[in-house]
């Protein structure tokens, strides 16, 4: 692999891992009450997929955070 393909992999890499920094900042941002109205819309919809059990930690996760003052 020469120089110039591992530097263009290199920024891609930079590029999907920055996106990913941005999306969990984004995530982070939403309050107790927001993610538990996507959790309530979710379980009404009968929707129990990965992004389900994603907000389900997200919750406990800051849910446990203010419990230690976080």
């Amino acid at each position: 692999m020469s120089m110039k393909e591992r530097l263009k992999i290199h920024r891609q890499i930079e590029a999907e891992n920055q996106e990913n920094i941005e999306a969990a900042a984004a995530w982070d941002r939403c309050t107790v009450s927001e993610v538990r109205a996507m959790i309530e819309e979710k379980d009404r919809a009968m929707e129990w997929d990965e992004h389900f059990g994603f907000l389900i930690q997200l919750l406990n996760r800051k849910l446990h955070y203010a419990e230690l003052g976080i």
